[in-house]
């Protein structure tokens, strides 16, 4: 601690920009410059980190794996040169950079972004509580890019739709657990979100895994009764309070066995779609690799279509990163495999908060060399 005080103090010029470059990679869709959802800025700001880390390198091998990713990006990039691969490409070019600078930032200046994270959470927190309570669900939405909403659904708040709204709080949940303070309340702050806020079916999902997880890791019995009691609480309340939103009402089909209702449901359609073509692609292949061919917006799927077998550790690493979040064996590697079905779901390797977490999660998992 005091050695990171010393370099605040000699540094706030490097210090505001960590800053800045902190606010683009959890706020990715402000300020649109681009057609895309997501939007450059993280990526931009993390060159000149980057190039700041090559004086104190670090050679943990997950940030090699990511490194290796991009290298072999380029390579399938240089054989089809298209727009279309261009797009694809910078996903894994950008998540390789914005890893590193996250992990430089976090090794440089440690406790004191823990600051920085819990006010961008409340920034989100605020936005989208004026768009569910102030009668104007597109509040702020000329600063989000592609932002989009229905009556039927919850609030975007930063995000372009809810359902990204609902995985940013995912996202924001491995941040708070590495919190020194304030953990609960920003942990409650996170579910109001998820919850009441983007009222996301896919939010909820990961939301409701990381809590049930995150409690089972404590082996607490005090906190596994209360976390398992709030999510039975919240599950009904959403359903006896919103009879008219989408999420009770495919929560109901769901409960009832009317399967037949999500297939209807347009959103969930997609996305199970999605999910199964890009795994019949990578079976059809053999997995061997594809290049930038095409893309479902299926995280693991599109990795595996894109590397083929070499994308296998890639997918080991971001997985292993974040399920080494928790600490009891067990959970682990019950994390794994949960993480491994949750982001076969419309997860997106370009979304710099992916790579931001993995590289915060990675500056903290390097300090205890814990790594297998």
């Amino acid at each position: 601690m005091a050695v990171a005080q010393s370099r605040f103090r000699g540094n706030y010029i490097g210090f505001l920009y960590i800053i800045i470059f902190t606010f683009f990679s959890l706020c990715p869709f402000v300020f649109p410059v681009m057609e895309s959802d997501v939007q450059p800025y993280a990526f931009l700001l993390s060159v000149l980190l980057v190039l700041a880390s090559l004086l104190h390198p670090h050679r943990t091998p997950y940030i090699i794996v990511s490194v290796a990713t991009a290298i072999v990006a380029v390579l399938f990039f240089l054989l089809d040169p298209s727009q279309y691969a261009l797009r694809l490409f910078y996903g894994y070019f950008s998540f390789a950079f914005i890893l590193i600078a996250s992990f430089y930032s976090v090794s440089k200046y440690g406790d004191y972004l823990e600051t920085v994270i819990k006010m961008i959470i409340l920034l989100w927190f605020l936005v989208g509580m004026v768009q569910l309570l102030g009668g104007d669900k597109r509040f702020l939405g000329f600063l989000v890019s592609g932002a989009r909403t229905t009556s039927d659904r919850g609030v975007f708040g930063l995000a372009s739709e809810p359902s990204f709204f609902g995985v940013q709080c995912f996202y924001f949940l491995f941040l708070v657990s590495l919190f020194k303070k304030h953990k609960l309340l920003f942990i409650g702050i996170c579910v109001i979100m998820s919850v009441f806020m983007a009222q996301s079916t896919l939010g909820v999902i990961f939301l409701t895994t990381y809590l049930l997880l995150f409690a089972f890791d404590t082996k607490k019995v005090k906190v596994i009764i209360p976390t398992i009691l709030i999510i039975v609480a919240l599950g009904i309340y959403v359903v006896t309070n919103d009879s008219g939103g989408r999420l009770t009402y495919l929560l109901g089909e769901f409960l009832s066995n009317n399967m037949g209702s999500f297939e209807d449901d347009q959103s969930t359609t997609v996305r199970l779609n999605s999910i199964l073509s890009s795994w019949g692609m990578v079976f059809d292949s053999h997995f061997l690799p594809q290049g930038f061919s095409d893309r479902f917006g299926c995280l693991i799927g599109d990795a595996l279509i894109v590397f083929g077998f070499i994308g296998l550790p890639l997918i080991f690493m971001i997985l292993t990163v974040l399920s080494k979040s928790f600490s009891s064996k067990g959970i682990i590697i019950s994390a794994f495999f949960l993480f491994f079905l949750l982001l076969n779901s419309n997860i997106q390797i370009s979304n710099p908060s992916l790579a931001f977490v993995l590289g915060y999660l990675l500056s903290k998992q390097d300090s205890e060399h814990n790594y297998v």
